[in-house]
């Protein structure tokens, strides 16, 4: 549970990077507005496609698999140190807000299946306290650490860590001794 949780607080932490320089960049590379506005609107479209691609996969070790595909979250926060154009901007952050969809739906349920009632909810806060603080904390510090550095360099170094991160975690052998368990095996039968 730990090293998730410290694996989710960087993420946020480094996803915040998106969300916070992105509209500075589109007010002085494209059109402003309008355009980021498409961009968001395809990240609404990523995150329903991979809702909905949670509930028709199931991988065997969901936690790694999850980690693994929020790697994709330092696509679109690396598409905006170039930038790359508005299309391919916005191509990106269907990818990644769809790999976020997907993993914290496998995450949700995996928590729910494998930690036990009488903690669960102190585990859940946990888990949200951890969210709900890295990323406001990465809303103060990525633009004052781009000020400072240059948008490009801190992008890529938030996409970079954003990855890596990810990778570890998703490599860890606690996190990967996770498994799903087939889908008969999880139906009760019915009594008659």
């Amino acid at each position: 549970m730990r090293a998730p949780i410290v694996g989710f607080a960087i993420s946020n932490f480094c996803f915040a990077a998106f969300i916070v320089l992105g509209p500075k960049i589109f007010l002085d590379h494209f059109n402003g507005a309008g355009e980021w506005g498409i961009v968001s609107a395809c990240g609404a479209i990523g995150g329903i496609v991979g809702g909905l691609a949670s509930v028709r996969f199931r991988p065997r070790h969901p936690l790694s698999a999850g980690f693994f595909a929020c790697m994709l979250i330092a696509v679109p926060i690396a598409s905006l140190a170039g930038p790359l154009p508005v299309a391919a901007v916005a191509a990106a952050w269907m990818l990644g807000l769809g790999a976020v969809a997907l993993c914290n739906t496998w995450w949700e349920t995996t928590l729910q299946r494998n930690i036990p009632e009488s903690v669960y909810a102190r585990v859940r806060s946990y888990d949200i306290l951890v969210s709900f603080i890295f990323m406001p904390l990465g809303f103060v510090v990525f633009p004052l650490l781009a000020r400072g550095l240059g948008y490009e360099w801190t992008l890529l170094a938030a996409a970079l860590v954003t990855a890596v991160t990810n990778l570890v975690v998703g490599f860890l052998p606690g996190v990967h001794a996770v498994t799903e368990q087939p889908a008969t095996a999880l139906a009760k039968p019915r009594a008659a």
